[in-house]
């Protein structure tokens, strides 16, 4: 399983990408272990490399073998009982939860998984599930320091976003944040608890802006005193692939009340100048191919 992305939980998950990638690494993890006791498998291992290394390969060996990077070490066997405590493997196979998040790449996967099983985003509106996500994929610098706590947050994107809104509109309610940060301090408790050196990363700065571009605003309006219109575009981007892993999630476990909001922020957010954007992405990247193509080939 963006495991434990770039910085995430169940990295030993998403290194192998599939289910059967990982219940040969935990196969071969068991057969190793049975066969030799810890401490001998990493001599034998080290003696094995050692044969072949360079003076300079057997610096970043022994690195790589520290008690503190060491595979078979502590940190490793937490982050295996962390997702067998929280139902995510049992028995070297993946259960329900495991599945869901192996398949979350773009957002915090052991987040978004517990929400979605906890049903959190059923009562949500499109806007605000939406701006939850763009907590996970913006790294854009703000413009303006954004307060930590989810309270002083939901006091300046309110008062904002309430400037910016049409009078039909001016309810503005972020209450939905209480929920993320329900979830994030859940999360970062359970990892001090575990002892796993992994730290939850939120950025707010996008969820204006994204919350007023699913209401429909137009992008000077959605961007002001946020982030730049080039970063803005690029989280939109970000989030629609965002929204194509959550909506095959939500057809694995069945979940058509979050599908369906989903679907209708898909036809949403790609308009405009987030158009022309990806078009033009999308141009570059087959360009770039024939270019390649036409270079091997010549």
């Amino acid at each position: 399983m963006k495991g434990f992305e770039a910085k995430n939980n169940l990295v030993y998950i998403k290194q192998h990408k599939a289910v059967k990638g990982v219940e040969e690494l935990q196969n071969l993890s068991v057969s190793l272990l049975a066969r030799y006791e810890k401490n001998d498998l990493i001599d034998i291992l080290k003696r094995e490399a050692n044969a072949f290394c360079s003076e300079r390969e057997r610096d970043r060996l022994r690195d790589i073998t520290s008690s503190k990077n060491l595979i078979f070490g502590t940190e490793y066997e937490q982050r295996i009982k962390f997702l067998e405590d929280k139902k995510y493997i049992e028995s070297n196979r993946l259960l329900i939860k495991g599945q869901v998040a192996s398949e979350i790449r773009t957002l915090n996967d052991i987040i978004v998984t517990e929400m979605l099983f906890s049903n959190e985003f059923n009562d949500m509106k499109g806007e605000e599930v939406l701006a939850i996500f763009s907590c996970m994929v913006s790294n854009e610098r703000e413009n303006v320091q954004v307060a930590k706590k989810s309270n002083d947050i939901k006091l300046k994107y309110s008062e904002e976003v309430g400037e910016c809104m049409s009078l039909e509109d001016k309810n503005v309610d972020l209450g939905f944040l209480d929920a993320l940060e329900r979830y994030e301090h859940a999360y970062s408790k359970e990892l001090i608890e575990y002892g796993i050196s992994e730290g939850v990363e939120l950025n707010y700065s996008a969820i204006k802006p994204v919350y007023l571009w699913c209401k429909g605003y137009a992008l000077n309006t959605c961007v002001a005193n946020s982030i730049s219109k080039g970063g803005f575009v690029r989280v939109i981007l970000r989030l629609h692939e965002s929204i194509r892993e959550m909506k095959f999630v939500c057809q694995h476990i069945e979940n058509n009340n979050l599908y369906n909001k989903l679907e209708q922020l898909e036809k949403t957010i790609l308009r405009d100048v987030v158009v022309e954007q990806s078009l033009y992405l999308t141009n570059h990247a087959q360009l770039e191919s024939v270019v390649r193509n036409n270079t091997h080939s010549s």
